[in-house]
């Protein structure tokens, strides 16, 4: 399941990504970035709330993107998205209320004593974390986490 799940959303992103620039909405990608001492890399979406009543084609996906950055000591890397309940971002017909979520952290915070922290914040969506070839060194951690 969990190779199913990962399967389907690199599909999805790659689907995403050859989608018009007005149907991407919040969309980060950060590469090579802030490797060395005490860094931090951020990637976040924070989305607009919507009407009480969401209208079909406004919002839709959120998308951070991490490669290959945060290597080396004490570097922190936050991809998250933002917004909760109707205020996540809506992709319309009512699917998915809260919005599809996707964040994305490959071969970064390896090394010794650093944080990757991924985590969305809007119930009733589709919230997808992949963490792949990452925290791999001395006293890392990784924290996954949506809110349900």
């Amino acid at each position: 399941m969990r190779k199913f799940l990962i399967a389907a959303a690199a599909v999805f992103g790659v689907a995403i990504s050859g989608s018009t620039a007005s149907a991407q909405h919040g969309v980060n990608r950060i590469v090579n970035s802030g490797n060395g001492s005490f860094n931090t890399v951020v990637a976040q979406n924070n989305v607009t709330p919507l009407p009480l009543f969401p209208v079909p084609g406004l919002g839709g996906v959120n998308r951070n993107i991490v490669l290959n950055s945060g290597n080396g000591i004490g570097n922190t890397v936050i991809a998250s998205n933002g917004g909760f309940g109707f205020h996540g971002s809506f992709p319309g017909s009512g699917v998915f209320p809260g919005g599809v979520n996707i964040n994305v952290v490959a071969n970064s915070g390896n090394g010794v004593g650093n944080r990757i922290i991924t985590g969305n914040n809007t119930p009733g969506g589709l919230n997808i974390n992949v963490v792949a070839n990452s925290g791999n060194g001395v006293g890392n951690r990784i924290i996954l986490g949506n809110r349900p």
